[in-house]
Parts: C-alpha cells; sequence; structure tokens
C-alpha cells in the first residue's frame, strides 16, 4: 500500500502489524524492530517526521539489544534516522547516524557494496551543506568509485555520484573539474534514463552553469 500511495492504509496495517508482533514475540525482538521500522517510514512518507523519528528510534534500540551495534540491520536502521533528521535540518545529528551507517556498512558489507556508496554519498551530502567542501568531495569521490565498481558507468546512481562530486568541487571553487564531471554525469544519464529524463535536463542545466562560469573566469 505504502509503493502505492494509500500512505493512511498502510500505516494502519503496519500499526495493526506491530501491535501483533509485539504480542507474538514481546517487545525485544528483531521482528518487532522491524515493525517499529515499517510504522517510522509510512510517518516518513506522510511528513509526521517527529513520530517517524519515535518509531525509528525504538526500532534501532531493539536491533542493538537483540542483534549487536554491528549488525547491517542495525546500519540500515542509523541510515534510516539520520535521513528524518536531515529532513528536519538537524544536520550535526543526522551526520552522527550516517557517519555511523558508514561504519557499520563498511565493517559488515565492505566497501564493494551498493549501501555502502550511498552511506558515502550521505555522509557527503552533509559535509557540502555544513561548508565541509573537502570531506564532502572525499566521501563523494568514495561512493563514485564504488558505485563505477559495483554499478558500472552507465548507471543512474553512478551519475548521481558524479554530480554529488562536481556540486563540492563547483562549491570548493574548483569550476573546471566540477564542469568535467557534470559532463560525464550527463552522458552516463543520456545512455540510462534517456535525453528527456529530469535528472538529464538538470546535468544539462548545471553544465551550462558552470561553462558560463569557466568562460567568464578564463
Amino acid at each position: 500500500m505504502l509503493q502505492q500511495g494509500d500512505l493512511d492504509g498502510a500505516l494502519e496495517n503496519y500499526l495493526r502489524a506491530l501491535e501483533i508482533t509485539r504480542e507474538c514475540y514481546g517487545e525485544k525482538h528483531p521482528e518487532t524492530a522491524a515493525r517499529y521500522n515499517d510504522v517510522g517510514a509510512a510517518l516518513e512518507s506522510k511528513s509526521e517526521l517527529d513520530r517517524a523519528l519515535e518509531h525509528l528510534w525504538k526500532g534501532l534500540q531493539i536491533q542493538v539489544e537483540t542483534l549487536g551495534d554491528r549488525h547491517p540491520g542495525v546500519g540500515d536502521s542509523c541510515n534510516n534516522v539520520g535521513a528524518v533528521l536531515w529532513q528536519q535540518g538537524r544536520l550535526d545529528e543526522s551526520l552522527e547516524y550516517h557517519t555511523r551507517a558508514l561504519e557499520i556498512r563498511v565493517e559488515a558489507l565492505g566497501d564493494s557494496h551498493p549501501d555502502t556508496a550511498l552511506s558515502f554519498g550521505n555522509v557527503g551530502v552533509i559535509f557540502e551543506r555544513q561548508g565541509h567542501f573537502s570531506e564532502a568531495v572525499q566521501h563523494q569521490q568514495r561512493a563514485l568509485e564504488i558505485r563505477l565498481r559495483v554499478l558500472g558507468d552507465h548507471h543512474s546512481e553512478t551519475a548521481a555520484s558524479c554530480i554529488n562530486v562536481a556540486i563540492a568541487l563547483e562549491r570548493m571553487g574548483k569550476t573546471q573539474e566540477a564542469l568535467d564531471n557534470f559532463r560525464q554525469a550527463s552522458q552516463i544519464l543520456q545512455a540510462s534514463v534517456g535525453n528527456k529524463h529530469p535528472w538529464a535536463s538538470q546535468a544539462r542545466h548545471h553544465i551550462r552553469r558552470c561553462e558560463a562560469a569557466v568562460k567568464k573566469g578564463s
């Protein structure tokens, strides 16, 4: 139901599933944690971020107690908590949880996994928003390296990493390097999602802006 857009129906079902799971397994069980996370995701989709965070935190706490603090599921939950905190504008707290997710994923999944790339990218985006551009570039480049290795150079997520690298480089004043990455992203997007896709249009907009800046600076 959540994927079909019936948010109220999905939330009602998830709340009922949580109630049943608590009755069957008790509060301190991984299945109960999973149901808390489902409720949290439904609430996030409804933009009820405080309630979402409450349920996601509860799910995370149970996972840590039942699975240990280095389990991949804990990394996923840290990522989800970090995403809600990001939406609330709580960047320092979001960075804490995304960094924790990254550490767990590197340890549990290795540095050649799409989820690890996602966490490098998430941390990089927060660094960029905080004005820590060098750290942002480092993390986005790691995400890009992983996606090139795992997904290849014709995948939309690889293009997304190129764009994230480029944005951080542009914020650092490295406009030509940013332009090169925007162009690479544009080529990938044309091959993967087509020239008319909004992402491809956005990449071309970035290219025009950087080309103008390079021309002005020459």
